[in-house]
């Protein structure tokens, strides 16, 4: 978020297709962290379950939105979240194959003791090829897998949803139960507070 302009920078940007995801490289410094955004602090204890997850449609990617803490902007409709403190999960979605949140977001959620996740997105379009290509072998799914924990490692959140919007065949079903669980479990070893839902 560029706070001085007003409207949402889509910074770290997106990645369209799998090609855009294995290519990717942490911009500036080689290490997994990044030093500008807050570290997730204790929540609340949860007196509730199920927990409560707030998702965040940014529209493929191309907000218009103004400031988070509401001030309008004439080229931008407000939006408003005053309510942290409600929820466990900040979900930041978006309808490109990998949308990383920003780390103001991260940060603002952060600091209510909020996760936040990103989302996997396979929907139609490129979304089937996408999918089939990381479904057909072990060494792909791997590397998908690689390259989303590294993201989440460096831009400091806490998991994924991945949406899966369109048919598959049913060879590939077990498959992505197998990249599923894989993902889950590479995740959570280099997050233990980390979660993958499945939409």
């Amino acid at each position: 978020l560029d706070f001085s302009s007003g409207c949402l920078q889509m910074d770290p940007r997106p990645c369209e297709n799998v090609a855009e995801l294995w290519a990717w490289e942490a911009p500036g410094h080689h290490s997994t962290h990044n030093p500008d955004i807050e570290e997730l602090r204790p929540g609340p204890t949860p007196l509730r379950h199920p927990q409560l997850l707030v998702c965040h449609d940014v529209r493929g990617d191309s907000a218009g939105y103004s400031r988070w803490e509401g001030s309008a902007v004439s080229d931008c409709p407000p939006f408003l979240f005053t309510h942290w403190w409600h929820i466990d999960i900040f979900c930041y979605f978006g309808h490109k194959m990998v949308t990383i949140p920003p780390p103001s977001i991260t940060s603002l959620a952060h600091r209510h003791g909020v996760k936040v996740i990103g989302t996997l997105a396979f929907e139609q379009g490129t979304g089937r090829t996408s999918l089939s290509r990381i479904l057909s072998t072990e060494q792909n799914m791997q590397r998908t897998i690689d390259k989303l924990v590294h993201i989440m490692q460096k831009w400091r959140f806490e998991g994924w949803v991945v949406d899966v919007e369109l048919s598959i065949p049913k060879h590939e079903v077990s498959m992505l139960v197998n990249f599923l669980r894989k993902l889950t479990a590479a995740t959570k070893e280099a997050n233990p507070q980390a979660t993958v839902l499945w939409y």
